[in-house]
């Protein structure tokens, strides 16, 4: 995907991400009180029903070691609930 973005155009991946430290889980306990929130809000369910889902199989520090291998210079920031933006910047030639 890299390769066919044009010079001065920005690639986003939103995924999700798997906690794999005891930090990871601490930081991620914030996602519990809007998770709580959405499920309420949308009759109990944890997300869209009819949506495949799957759980994530990459930790935050693989997901950041595999975007600094792949794409030097981009940027992998948390979100809530489990979230995750890896930005990276295809620079003009």
């Amino acid at each position: 995907m890299a390769a066919l973005l044009a010079p001065g155009w920005r690639l986003v991946v939103i995924g999700l991400a798997n906690n794999g430290t005891p930090l990871d889980r601490l930081i991620s306990g914030a996602s519990v009180p809007a998770a709580l929130f959405l499920a309420r809000r949308h009759g109990g369910t944890s997300g869209p029903s009819g949506l495949p889902m799957e759980d994530p199989d990459m930790t935050w520090s693989e997901i950041r070691r595999a975007a600094r291998d792949m794409l030097p210079g981009s940027r992998v920031r948390r979100h809530l609930l489990w979230r995750y933006a890896w930005v990276w910047d295809r620079r003009s030639s």
